[in-house]
């Protein structure tokens, strides 16, 4: 019997180089995975969407003012900007925290506040043209996002309802940084630092278990310069007060047993 013999190959040539061909699609199966669509503002960056300056825009609106956004990364212990410097930039985080503070030629420092994950700063130069009130500096790795001080000002003038919230959010900031100067000069160190642990937990807590935990990492300097103490006297409260159950710390981080107790240190609930 004549064995049949296989013919020519219509995918190769004479010679049995391979040559390149488009492969079939196969009639009822997907010709490759469906195309991803591109990401756009509001999903690259979700929590600015959600921010009180940004949420009652339209999608649109939105795309456009983060259309000329560039994210910008600082290691930990970087200078973001400094007092002085042109502000030409409304500043988010994307990750990490940014501490807002300012320091005396001789070395003294005090903490304005700290920025988190979500949140926006220098603000103020960027309204009025004039310089930065304050340093800028990164606590761990951050992530931000730069909106230039040109689009950010037209945009206010085409969507004047962002800049009612702008003038929302600045007052209260001010509310704030006259609540802190009240403190400086008028309460004691135990109520001052009672009232800065209260403020954490609320802006930056997480739960422990039934308790709640200050998610920022700050150490006793970093804390005496949020109420303008010195780091040894902040020590002295906190061991005081993790021996009478008011608090835990581990690891850096500072968790509220007694809210009730710490609220009555600080002179009642705020």
């Amino acid at each position: 019997m004549q064995r049949h013999r296989p013919g020519p190959d219509p995918f190769h040539d004479r010679g049995g180089s391979g040559c390149a061909t488009a492969a079939l699609p196969v009639e009822g199966l997907p010709n490759g995975p469906a195309p991803v669509p591109e990401p756009t503002p509001a999903t690259r960056w979700p929590l600015l969407r959600e921010h009180f300056l940004f949420a009652a825009l339209r999608a649109e609106d939105f795309e456009q003012l983060m259309g000329s956004a560039t994210e910008q990364r600082f290691a930990h212990g970087r200078t973001i900007f400094r007092r002085g410097d042109p502000g030409s930039s409304l500043i988010a985080v994307l990750e990490g925290q940014v501490r807002i503070g300012v320091s005396s030629e001789n070395g003294k420092e005090i903490t304005l506040g700290i920025v988190g994950q979500g949140e926006l700063f220098g603000e103020i130069a960027v309204i009025d043209g004039h310089g930065r009130t304050a340093d800028a500096t990164a606590m761990g790795a951050c992530r931000l996002l730069v909106l230039d001080r040109r689009d950010f000002l037209a945009f206010l003038e085409r969507c004047p309802g962002v800049a009612v919230r702008l003038l929302q959010l600045l007052c209260a900031r001010m509310r704030k940084a006259t609540n802190v100067c009240e403190s400086v000069a008028l309460l004691d160190v135990p109520m001052r630092l009672a009232r800065l642990l209260l403020q954490l937990v609320k802006e930056h807590g997480e739960p422990a278990g039934p308790r709640r935990r200050i998610a920022l990492k700050l150490s006793q300097q970093e804390l005496g310069n949020l109420v303008a103490a010195t780091r040894e006297s902040i020590n002295k409260h906190l061991r005081l007060w993790e021996a009478e159950g008011l608090i835990s710390m581990n690891r850096g981080r500072i968790v509220l047993n007694d809210v009730a107790r710490l609220e009555l240190l600080s002179g009642g609930p705020e």
